[in-house]
Order: structure tokens, then C-alpha cells, then sequence
């Protein structure tokens, strides 16, 4: 099929890409002519695919600070240098896992909730808003009762802080992190949560946070 190209400048043209009314995802030779098609000179393959059907999308909520692991299941995913999410107007590259799954990484943005989330396989084309995703406000920690204990853990420490209910994802279990080590969190409402210290094997003091799908 052949269609018009804009040459716009000395390195580069525009074309159109016609509509070939295919039934499967086929690459074809991309030609150029500049002789009104008389010679055609080899270019690239252009791969013509279907849109991605997104059927489930999980989590649909992450913190402000971003980092959540977005799943996305679906059919027609294809393992392109362009595969990405875009999170209202940001984009984000995605993990190919297979034709049915991709993964992406929740970006940082202020506290909103439902924006579309969408897929692209080539960064120029996206679906139409395939789910609605929430960014919480990030939980903050202020104080931890008691601030120390033994080196074999399990002393149970009361932490208390803003927006714990607000992070905690349904299918997700909350967990403290001391240092490296994880302990599960019990949320008792939303400025207070238990910890079970985990244990350690030298003495020293270690940073606390709170993971609920992404950390907090």
C-alpha cells in the first residue's frame, strides 16, 4: 500500500500508516520511494498488532511516593522497546512478562483520586483509560513505644504516625521493616499500628517503615 510522505527535514520523514485490515499481528517491510514510486528503497519492519485487551488490574491504589507494582493481565501484550503504562499524563516504562501479563511501576504524584491508567505498545498509541488508579497520601511515622529491645526481636512495638488505613491495600498484607528484616503489622486505626520487632544479630539502631504494597 502505498501513502504520501511529508519529508521534514533533511533526516526525516513523516508517513501515515495506512490501514491494512489485518486479522493478526503481522510485521511488514517499511519502503521508500522518492522517484513517485518507480524504485523503493528498504527500510525497516513495522509490526501491525491489536490493541491490548487489559482484563484486571492490580493493585488500583499506591502511595504519593509511587513505587507500587502495577500487574496488568490482559491478551496482546507484545515485548516491544516501547511497552509502557501511563498514569494520567506520565508515562512509565513496563516489564514484558508475557502476551498475558505486564508489570509497571507506580510513579510519584500528589494525593488524587481514580486517574486513568492506560498501555501503550509503542508510545505513541494508548488504550482508553483500562482502569481508574488512586494515589493515597504516604503514611508518615512519628514514634515508636518502646524504641529498643533485645537482639532475638519479638517485643511488640506500637507505632504511631497519619494515613496507616489510608495505604493498606485489601490484598496485601502490611508489614514492618526494621533495618532489613520484616515483622507483619497489625493496624489497630489509622495513627497506630503493632509491630513484632524482628530479630537481628549485632546491636545498633536501624531505620523503621511500613510496606502495604509499596513502601510508606
Amino acid at each position: 500500500v502505498d501513502v504520501t510522505a511529508i519529508v521534514e527535514g533533511s533526516t526525516s520523514i513523516f508517513c501515515q500508516t495506512p490501514d491494512l485490515q489485518l486479522e493478526n499481528a503481522t510485521a511488514v517491510v517499511v519502503e521508500i520511494s522518492t522517484n513517485s514510486g518507480a524504485h523503493f528503497t528498504p527500510s525497516e519492519s513495522y509490526l501491525y498488532n491489536d490493541v491490548p485487551d487489559v482484563l484486571s488490574v492490580s493493585p488500583l491504589q499506591g502511595t504519593e511516593l509511587g513505587g507500587a507494582t502495577v500487574t496488568l493481565l490482559g491478551t496482546g501484550f507484545f515485548n516491544t522497546p516501547q511497552l509502557g503504562c501511563k498514569f494520567h499524563n506520565t508515562f512509565v516504562p513496563a516489564t514484558y512478562v508475557s502476551s498475558s501479563m505486564i508489570t509497571c511501576v507506580a510513579p510519584a504524584r500528589e494525593p488524587i483520586t481514580g486517574e486513568c491508567l492506560d498501555v501503550t505498545l509503542n508510545g505513541h498509541d494508548f488504550t482508553d483509560c483500562v482502569a481508574l488508579y488512586t494515589h493515597t497520601a504516604a503514611a508518615t511515622l512519628n514514634s515508636l513505644a518502646p524504641s529498643s529491645g533485645p537482639l532475638g526481636g519479638n517485643t511488640d512495638v506500637i507505632i504511631t504516625g497519619a494515613n496507616f488505613a489510608s495505604v493498606i491495600l485489601p490484598d496485601v498484607a502490611p508489614m514492618c521493616r526494621f533495618g532489613d528484616m520484616w515483622s507483619i503489622a497489625t493496624v489497630l486505626s489509622n495513627t497506630t499500628i503493632v509491630c513484632a520487632a524482628a530479630p537481628l544479630a549485632t546491636t545498633g539502631i536501624v531505620p523503621v517503615s511500613l510496606f502495604a504494597g509499596a513502601e510508606a
